[in-house]
């Protein structure tokens, strides 16, 4: 259960560097639209994780209050 909490936690920590880090690094303008969506993609794989991570913990903490 801990390690799950902080597979979370690095996973909204990467999303956040990758967040920061894309637009820093895109100067023109063609770079910026790639960085936003590389921006979504990482969001949205990171979403995606987190909502299977929370499932896995309410099934396993169904089974142990069950």
């Amino acid at each position: 259960m801990l390690l799950l909490v902080v597979w979370l936690l690095v996973v909204q920590i990467a999303v956040l560097v990758i967040q920061l880090i894309i637009p820093l690094t895109a100067p023109t303008a063609a770079k910026m639209y790639n960085g936003y969506i590389l921006q979504v993609a990482a969001f949205n794989v990171a979403q995606g994780l987190q909502l299977f991570l929370y499932t896995i913990y309410a099934c396993i903490t169904l089974r142990r209050t069950s």
